[in-house]
């Protein structure tokens, strides 16, 4: 509350708690979460905690706050210094503004962030900005991000027909571990790996071809409440989409592949319940020649 409210000033004591290595990580944490409340001043002290994957998330946290394009770049910068997680959150911060976007397809353009790196749903983020510049800009550095078009049946039986069992075979197991990787394990676990903002697919039907193609296709063809994707912008123009985990009288929180956010309602400018899955559509289209078998 104290931060917060800033009467008193704890602002440079909790920074202090979060640089002592002496403290246990917890802690550490902790103190960067309370700063993150008000963040003021200089975010750049908060970079260096990039390389800790237990504080790269709550550093991540506060630096989303920011709108400086130098900072943006800081980031970019530092995208390729840091571990899986801190990678993967810089990703979706960056992603999370439209002046910060240009950043990252820059970035990506210049080959300093791998666009094998970038997710489907972030980039399904970046193109609703509406800027077509920016979206014919990051479609060249990453791939296609045209909606699915046509009859959700037809294309099943398209892709079931190109994916016979000869052409399955040609497939390679740890290509397609990479591509689950890169585009699925932000949500979903599968043999004990991956995130738990999805269902486990352990269990999954993973020898129905149709199964597959019908929940990657359409996966907004049923889908409960609880998944379903909200999309907020803030006042100081910072996009934020997720599910919706928690809701207050002075709060929102959402939940996505990166993490939680969490949102006071008095600076939303607007909120929109999309009523479709996390999950984007496209994800076959986007995959290049041999891939799907993989």
């Amino acid at each position: 509350l104290a931060q917060v409210f800033a009467s008193p000033d704890v602002s440079g004591a909790l920074k202090s708690l979060a640089a002592d290595a002496t403290l246990p990580l917890e802690t550490r944490a902790g103190a960067l979460d309370a700063w993150a409340t008000r963040p003021r001043g200089d975010l750049r002290f908060l970079l260096e905690y990039l390389r800790s994957e237990e504080l790269a998330e709550p550093a991540l946290r506060a630096l989303a706050t920011g709108a400086d394009p130098a900072l943006a770049a800081d980031l970019a910068a530092a995208f390729a210094k840091v571990g899986p997680r801190a990678r993967n959150g810089i990703l979706a911060v960056l992603a999370g503004r439209k002046a910060w976007a240009v950043v990252l397809v820059g970035a990506m353009e210049k080959g300093t962030i791998d666009h094998r790196e970038f997710p489907a749903h972030l980039a399904r983020q970046i193109a609703e900005f509406k800027d077509s510049d920016l979206k014919n800009r990051i479609e060249k550095a990453w791939g296609s991000i045209q909606p699915v078009t046509g009859d959700r049946k037809a294309m099943v039986e398209k892709w079931r027909k190109q994916l016979t069992p000869v052409e399955i075979s040609k497939g390679d197991a740890a290509r397609g571990k990479a591509l689950f990787a890169r585009n699925c394990a932000a949500c979903h676990r599968m043999f004990g790996e991956g995130g738990n903002l999805g269902p486990d697919l352990t269990g999954g039907q993973r020898g129905e071809l149709r199964y597959w193609l019908e929940n990657i296709i359409d996966p907004s063809a049923v889908v409960g409440r609880e998944h379903q994707r909200t999309v907020v912008e803030t006042k100081d123009g910072r996009v934020v989409a997720g599910v919706v985990k928690q809701e207050t009288p002075a709060h929102l929180v959402l939940r996505s592949a990166e993490g939680e956010f969490t949102v006071p309602l008095t600076s939303i400018e607007t909120r929109v319940a999309t009523g479709k899955s996390i999950m984007p559509d496209g994800l076959l289209d986007g995959l290049k020649p041999g891939e799907p078998a993989d």
